[in-house]
């Protein structure tokens, strides 16, 4: 285009090394501004880090079952339940399973294009007071600024806790089922745990036995520990 432009009003170009078209990838307008735009390469010594210690379960460890399923919400059309919890050495899981009589539309829990913003949350509050709150919707901001400080060449802080955050889940329509991390263990006490759903109006709270998980944790062990 430009050559053509230049041609048209008699400027002849130089040829040889000097002359470097200039080239943009093609697609929307918004992927080449991106390219121009792009966050700078990191350092050619980077060397990529995994996932921190606090952000998962043990690869190791299987973990150790806690007795419990609560139902959280219950009406005609929707049900919402926590089960499944495991404990580790450092930390729990557990699941929320949602059924609907009607589909339910994946943006509400942060899927697909235009994701709202009224997605479920999840805060944990342990018995000392401490409280970590997370969402269906992305990574925790801890493990975002893990990432971030060790791409930027500095040591990662391991954060204060507690850090709750979706570790998988999906599904569609009716049924949709979400798994949930909590680091650390809790000391031992009352936890208590508060599901908010703003784009259903919905807020329940259940209180969990953080002695009995503090246990099954500490009964959790390394696979291959002696091996």
């Amino acid at each position: 285009m430009l050559g053509a432009t230049l041609d048209g009003l008699g400027i002849q170009r130089s040829g040889g090394a000097a002359y470097r078209p200039v080239w943009t990838p093609a697609g929307p307008f918004w992927k080449r501004w991106w390219y121009m735009l792009r966050p700078p390469a990191p350092p050619v010594d980077y060397v990529p880090v995994g996932p921190p210690a606090w952000a998962g379960p043990p690869e190791s460890e299987i973990g150790a079952a806690v007795p419990v399923r609560e139902v959280l919400h219950s009406s005609q059309d929707l049900v919402i339940a926590l089960t499944d919890l495991s404990a580790y050495s450092n930390g729990f899981e557990f699941r929320i399973a949602v059924r609907s009589r009607t589909s339910i539309d994946g943006r509400f829990f942060g899927f697909g294009p235009h994701p709202t913003t009224e997605v479920i949350t999840i805060e944990v509050r342990l018995a000392d007071g401490r409280s970590g709150k997370g969402a269906t919707s992305g990574h925790s901001d801890e493990l975002m600024d893990h990432y971030r400080g060790a791409r930027e060449g500095r040591e990662p802080a391991v954060p204060a806790g507690p850090i709750v955050g979706t570790s998988g889940g999906g599904g569609g329509g009716k049924r949709w089922d979400f798994h949930w991390w909590v680091w650390p263990l809790p000391p031992d006490g009352p936890v208590t745990l508060t599901l908010s759903w703003a784009a259903r109006h919905i807020t329940a709270a259940v209180e969990l036995d953080g002695t009995a998980i503090r246990q099954a944790g500490t009964s959790s062990r390394d696979l291959w520990d002696g091996a």
